[in-house]
């Protein structure tokens, strides 16, 4: 009887091996080893997780990322992140770095996003380089709004405006517009404005959103570029009080602690609190001379997503 069950045993783990050369060397799908062999899908495939266990094959994944891998676990864990995508160079110049992220940024906002989401957003030259990038293929009838003003004396195409058009129009979906500066003149001139439902319509809305994608910009933030403003002086002003960064006109210092600038009180523009509360907030940055001003941001909170360089990546870390 013992010797019934080796042959037994001895039979089962010849067939094993030759499935397993089948698939694993020569290439067969299982379908084809069952029409060959006169087995079911289901007996191949068990046969087939049999020599994995038994020892008999074993698989090795080369990974040439590894190292960008456990660099992205690293930041999610110190961070807090859902999601890291760490974006390998080389990149000859601010351009093409601003690319890259815009396209990886791009790939990712199209896997996640869902029919009739609706999408806050920033201006910035790194999202411009999201909303322009060709990666878009698909048709997603989503709404996209600024998350604050986008009138300035730089570009229509890096405002929130410009961008919310663009994006929209990738898609197939639409967008609001938020037809005021991010900073106005006074905050008498902002209580006025964000009465008007030309402002709070949009800007209640985006409050609803399920997916805000922002750039960030440092203490020199091109928001400080309208004619009632003083730009070398703000600038002074804001490295006094340790502002490092800056996100949809809000300003951090060091340690991603909300710094009172007086800009708050004439900004056109959603709360650093009403980012927060989006399920999906996603920072689209890079380049090492920001390397602050995003660990700024992700200590804040603000952001469960990230989407950065490799070099300034490895800046995020003191040590």
């Amino acid at each position: 009887m013992d010797l019934e069950k080796e042959l037994v045993r001895q039979d089962e783990l010849r067939l094993i091996v030759k499935i397993a050369r089948l698939h694993y060397q020569e290439g067969w799908l299982q379908r084809r080893i069952s029409n060959e062999l006169g087995l079911s899908t289901a007996k191949v495939s068990t046969l087939l997780s049999k020599a994995v266990e038994k020892g008999l094959v074993k698989i090795h994944i080369h990974d040439p990322f590894a190292q960008l891998s456990k660099l992205e676990d690293r930041i999610k864990t110190e961070y807090g992140l859902n999601y890291v995508n760490i974006v390998p160079g080389p990149f000859p110049d601010a351009n093409s770095l601003k690319a890259k992220l815009g396209l990886h940024a791009a790939l990712y906002l199209q896997k996640i996003l869902r029919k009739g989401h609706i999408v806050g957003i920033t201006g910035g030259t790194t999202i411009n380089a999201m909303v322009t990038s060709k990666v878009f293929n698909t048709y997603i009838p989503i709404m996209v709004i600024p998350i604050n003003g986008g009138i300035s004396q730089s570009e229509y195409h890096f405002t929130g405006n410009g961008h919310a058009a663009k994006l929209a129009n990738q898609l197939g979906g639409s967008y609001l517009q938020v037809p005021f500066p991010t900073f106005v003149s006074s905050p008498d001139t902002r209580t006025v404005i964000i009465k008007d439902r030309s402002a709070s319509g949009p800007l209640e809305q985006v409050k609803k959103a399920d997916v805000i994608a922002f750039g960030i910009g440092t203490a020199s933030t091109a928001l400080l570029t309208l004619p009632h403003i003083s730009m070398e002086e703000e600038q002074q002003e804001l490295q006094k009080k340790g502002v490092v960064a800056e996100i949809g006109g809000h300003f951090l210092d060091e340690n991603g602690v909300q710094v009172q600038t007086g800009f708050e009180k004439k900004l056109i523009g959603i709360e650093l609190g009403d980012i927060k509360r989006v399920p999906m907030v996603i920072a689209v940055a890079g380049g090492i001379e920001k390397s602050n001003a995003i660990r700024s941001v992700l200590l804040s909170g603000v952001a469960n997503a990230l989407i950065i360089d490799e070099p300034t990546a490895l800046r995020l870390f003191k040590d």
